[in-house]
């Protein structure tokens, strides 16, 4: 199995779903976030305190390149990720990338704000952010998928794409 990269908008699912992916696909599951906080020492919001976003993306970036030579891996990444088209490079190099697509207005109805870092200022900075992302996360995908049913009928839904697509023809 080639490395499976969930990307998309913080709030999106890609924690979940990778979660219940890697157990469908028989891959390892990664949490970026966690393996950049491992890495720090802190959480995620101190990162941010100390060294500004800026130096969480460059943490980001080591902790992908940290992670991308290993196989058989489902890796949620963090919203940003697209934000370096490097990292972009990097995860289509070692694996398929997905694109899991929540509506802005599910995102918005859903948000947890006060645990994300760069969304303090609510709604406005959800709307400027997906705006910002949106077509990144569109162009930097090998796949598209939808994400408006349950955890698990996303998470399948990836897994049949992916699968169905290396499946052998008859």
């Amino acid at each position: 199995m080639d490395n499976i990269w969930l990307i998309g908008m913080p709030g999106c699912g890609k924690t979940t779903v990778g979660r219940l992916l890697a157990g469908l696909s028989g891959g390892l599951f990664i949490d970026l976030d966690v393996q950049i906080e491992h890495s720090a020492g802190m959480g995620i919001p101190e990162i941010f305190r100390q060294r500004g976003e800026v130096g969480f993306r460059t943490a980001e970036t080591a902790a992908l390149n940290g992670i991308c030579r290993k196989e058989n891996i489902v890796v949620a990444t963090g919203g940003g990720i697209i934000l370096k088209a490097g990292n972009v490079r990097i995860m289509k190099q070692s694996g398929t990338v997905v694109f899991l697509d929540r509506p802005l207005a599910q995102l918005e109805r859903d948000m947890s704000w006060g645990e994300r870092p760069l969304l303090q200022a609510g709604r406005e900075a959800l709307i400027r952010i997906y705006n910002e992302r949106i077509g990144l996360y569109r162009s930097a995908c090998d796949i598209t998928v939808p994400v408006s049913g349950t955890p698990e009928q996303t998470a399948q839904a990836v897994y049949d794409q992916i699968f169905a697509e290396k499946a052998p023809k008859s």
